[in-house]
């Protein structure tokens, strides 16, 4: 049983159908497929995305403007939703000791065999404040669908000169579930439910009332319909939380 199984039952039993049969075109066969995957999903992964990290270099294909190609290969067929950035903590581990010597403002106290000395900090510090005089950070440029490239100053198209440089890449989260966070999985299941219930209410309102030669039919659509009406409150929640520390995929200004 993974997470896709466990949320559809649960979602049965929170919507009273385990006890009726459900016409075909609304069974519980088809929430994973038709609601979940088209509704439940992308709505969540806008707020929270999933990151995936995938890898770009002088070999990845470029157009004309010289903008990488993504490939459906890259982000294992996922659905891109945006950029976030080059991975520079990853990026930077093997050559960390190497900065210390090269003057970039690091100094490794591990790798140059020596304690701090005054004399050490000074120019760490000095290097540090010349090279903030020249605006050389790089600066993603992401165009949708599936295509990014990299400026630097005065508007220059950076060519990356590596092999591998791991970039991170926002896209929607895959069907099994696993890439939900645990403490977000409650808001994810609650927002399931309300797109189900709006997804069988739909389908449903037609037939409630139905008057027969044997008999009128009741569905109890009101506590169908709250059910469903609870996506807008959920949506609201997630507007108001997901720039916060703990969304880490959405960019947060600390201020003191």
């Amino acid at each position: 049983m993974n997470e896709m199984t466990r949320l559809l039952n649960k979602i049965e039993r929170r919507l009273g159908f385990k006890a009726i049969k459900l016409p075909e075109a609304i069974s519980k066969d088809t929430w994973c497929e038709e609601i979940i995957a088209e509704d439940t999903i992308p709505t969540f992964s806008r707020f929270f995305p999933h990151c995936h990290t995938i890898f770009l270099g002088k070999y990845t294909p470029r157009d004309k403007f010289g903008y990488y190609l993504i490939s459906e290969e890259m982000v294992d067929g996922a659905k891109i939703l945006g950029f976030k950035d080059i991975d520079w903590q990853r990026f930077s581990q093997p050559t960390l000791s190497g900065a210390a010597y090269a003057s970039l403002g690091i100094y490794d106290e591990i790798n140059s065999m020596s304690d701090y000395t005054f004399e050490d900090v000074g120019l760490t510090q000095c290097t540090l404040d010349l090279n903030s005089v020249f605006n050389t950070q790089i600066v993603p440029d992401f165009q949708q669908p599936n295509r990014v490239r990299f400026m630097m100053s005065g508007q220059r198209i950076y060519e990356i000169p590596y092999e591998h440089v791991p970039v991170e890449i926002l896209v929607e989260h895959p069907l099994n579930l696993m890439t939900i966070p645990p403490t977000m999985m409650e808001t994810f299941e609650e927002l399931a439910i309300a797109d189900v219930a709006a997804g069988c209410y739909e389908y449903l309102k037609y037939f409630d009332g139905l008057e027969t030669v044997f008999t009128s039919v009741d569905l109890k659509m009101d506590d169908l319909r709250q059910k469903a009406d609870k996506r807008d409150e959920i949506i609201n929640t997630l507007k108001e939380s997901y720039i916060s520390p703990s969304n880490k995929n959405q960019p947060i200004i600390m201020t003191i």
